[in-house]
């Protein structure tokens, strides 16, 4: 959508909100339970965590041009830590420069907990976290046949905003997920050149090996009047996909950073259809990052039929999306709570998905039909 379409928006987004719950900016204790330990059962990668020190040091490591001298100052940094705070020192695997942050490796048999507890006490430390992990937030679809087809397009009046818009090429959507088919005859025109980067495998081949990206993408901007397939809410947007969930639909903390990182770079709009219970800093840093170079931060706020938070729908400055079913009724499944920004369809949305062998079902076909707060989520992407 372009710029001077506020008004379409405007009234799109009032579509979408008919809901029965209450759709408030979210307020809440997320700052303070930044300090506070994880519970045991947290689910993070083994033996890693991520590390940021106060201003003047982490200073001190992005100022360095070359990646070597990077790392090799952020291994000075983290040796004296280390021995200051008494624990083994581990491996910098990776820097996450635009926001400071220190991806380090540690045994996988290690005690992190006990770890984060000596560093957060040393004085040069912002924070340090475990690098959770995240996942997709799609639903198990329902038994019965497919029900109307594409009818979210309709609830949310997209027919009525393209006599006004069909989007414009110059509008690029990341979408940080499994991935997208980048050669689904439904999709290879509104892909960016390049298509994206991969951060599960460290490559510049974000092929989707799950579905669940592909299924995100095609709701954004599938392409649209091609006699084929299904239409995209943008005709005309770009997607970039970015791969930072692995083909079980699952990654950590520092792979969907980098990724938002990335995205921050290239893209006007990001779409993150994933997420989890625990409050991490490094998303905070990373959607901050991604405000400061102009981008509107979309997320899917989970699939629990709670009212509880998931990260980064929950991190400040993000857009918070919940799911309705056909008759602008909450979701069964969808989360709740004044939170969450804005809601939009979610339940039976059809699909492109991948034409090659993937991990979310042995069948191989072009379009499916998926319900979630991930389904929902696209949908304020595309406007």
């Amino acid at each position: 959508m372009k710029k001077g379409d506020a008004s379409t928006f405007c009234e799109i987004i009032k579509a979408m909100s008919r809901s029965r719950f209450t759709l408030k900016v979210e307020a809440s204790l997320f700052f303070l339970l930044l300090f506070v330990l994880p519970p045991l059962w947290a689910g993070y990668a083994p033996g890693e965590i991520l590390l940021k020190f106060k201003p003047a040091i982490t200073r001190s490591i992005t100022a360095e041009v070359s990646v070597k001298k990077m790392l090799e100052v952020s291994i000075s940094k983290v040796s004296q830590l280390s021995s200051r705070c008494k624990v083994d020192i581990p491996t910098v695997k990776d820097v996450l420069k635009e926001i400071g942050v220190l991806h380090l490796k540690f045994p996988p048999d290690s005690d992190v907990l006990k770890i984060i507890e000596k560093y957060r006490a040393d004085p040069d430390v912002e924070y340090a976290e475990p690098n959770y992990i995240r996942h997709i937030f799609v639903s198990p679809p329902p038994n019965d046949t497919y029900y109307g087809q594409q009818w979210g397009l309709t609830k949310i009046w997209a027919d009525y905003a393209w006599d006004v818009t069909k989007g414009d090429t110059s509008i690029v959507v990341a979408v940080v997920d499994t991935g997208v088919d980048t050669d689904h005859i439904d999709l290879l025109a509104n892909l960016t050149s390049p298509k994206g980067y991969d951060f599960v495998n460290g490559d510049s081949d974000p092929n989707d090996g799950h579905g669940h990206g592909t299924h995100v993408a095609g709701i954004i901007a599938a392409v649209t009047n091609n006699n084929t397939g299904v239409a995209g809410i943008s005709w005309y947007s770009k997607i970039l996909a970015v791969k930072v969930l692995s083909d079980n639909g699952e990654g950590s903390d520092a792979n969907v950073a980098e990724g938002i990182n990335y995205a921050a770079n290239r893209a006007k709009v990001i779409n993150l259809s994933l997420g989890g219970t625990m409050p991490a800093s490094v998303l905070q840093e990373a959607v901050n990052y991604a405000r400061g170079k102009g981008c509107v931060v979309i997320a899917a706020a989970g699939n629990d039929d709670k009212n509880e938070k998931n990260y980064p729908a929950a991190c400040d400055g993000v857009i918070a999306v919940g799911a309705t079913d056909q008759n602008d009724n909450k979701a069964s499944f969808s989360n709740y709570g004044d939170w969450i920004i804005v809601v939009a369809p979610g339940t039976d949305i059809w699909s492109t998905f991948p034409n090659h062998a993937h991990s979310y079902k042995e069948e191989v076909f072009n379009y499916d039909s998926l319900q979630g707060t991930s389904m929902a989520t696209p949908f304020v992407s595309g406007v």
